[in-house]
């Protein structure tokens, strides 16, 4: 199981402040292969499990704003994207 100090630095402001932005910029329902933003896919679904967790990837009503599919795709939730517009 992971914890925040298996989290480096970079890679912390790496997911909790570029991922969203970058995830942002593909049209609504799009998927992103994971394998696109990382090396690491199998680290990049850790790390991303546990700032879930944690919230970091919360709305401002506690809700997911990201979906993986098959430890392979990304996006951001089409209900997050509708009500941030």
């Amino acid at each position: 199981m992971m914890k925040r100090e298996d989290i480096t630095e970079k890679e912390f402001n790496d997911y909790t402040v570029r991922l969203i932005p970058k995830l942002r910029q593909q049209p609504r329902h799009k998927w992103t292969q994971i394998g696109t933003l990382t090396d690491n896919v199998p680290r990049f679904i850790e790390i991303c499990q546990y700032l879930a967790n944690e919230g970091h990837f919360d709305d401002e009503d506690g809700y997911l704003i990201i979906e993986v599919w098959k430890d392979s795709l990304i996006r951001l939730d089409a209900t997050y994207l509708m009500k941030s517009k």
